[in-house]
């Protein structure tokens, strides 16, 4: 229920943040299709796990590469397919605050841009594998992770570069799938740069 809630006041700061900006004809991405090329910073300071949401405070970075076409008429919504990769590490606050090696996530997903490319909403999913040696799962332990990302605000930065902010975002990582099962859930924000290609 709570995540239900993220996700619709990150729309709606979306909605909001757009809706006097967008004007027939404009776009946040000027050369709408084709290749784009994205790197972003994330970081997490909250997630769900039980009774420990402070274990899920974490940073790091990703790269995105992708392909991106219009739907119907010219000023449509586009939407684009992409693979992904991440570099996700974690802060330990169990008994004193340390940064571990955290996870390397893999995969590919879906995109949907909209109110002429100025909020971008993305799907992905794919693999997640462990880098430090944890109490019950080894490095190099693989299971998958689910990246949702309800609502990007996007501005335009000169003639092809895009300025790209998460407000909030929610993943899934389960790099171990064994038993016990490590699952971590994060409640991302993330800033980053896109450019076509």
């Amino acid at each position: 229920m709570r995540m239900r809630w993220t996700w619709a006041a990150s729309f709606l700061v979306a909605l909001l943040a757009t809706g006097g900006t967008v004007r027939a004809g404009t776009s946040a991405t000027p050369d709408r299709e084709g290749l784009r090329l994205a790197l972003s910073a994330f970081g997490s300071l909250a997630g769900d796990l039980p009774r420990r949401s402070n274990n899920a405070a974490g940073f790091g970075f990703s790269l995105r590469v992708g392909w991106r076409g219009v739907i119907g008429a010219p000023d449509g919504p586009a939407m684009g397919v992409f693979g992904e990769c991440s570099r996700d590490r974690w802060v330990a606050a169990e008994t004193q605050l340390k940064v571990v090696s955290g996870v390397f996530n893999a995969g590919m997903g879906a995109e949907l841009l909209l109110f002429g490319d100025r909020v971008r909403m993305a799907l992905s999913a794919g693999t997640s594998t462990l880098l430090f040696d944890a109490a019950f799962h080894s490095a190099g332990s693989t299971g998958f992770y689910v990246d949702i990302q309800p609502a990007s605000l996007r501005w335009p930065i000169g003639r092809r570069a895009v300025l790209e902010l998460l407000p909030i975002g929610a993943v899934v990582l389960v790099p171990g799938t064994g038993n016990p099962l490590l699952r971590r859930l994060e409640y991302r924000t993330a800033i980053g740069f896109e450019v076509p290609f």
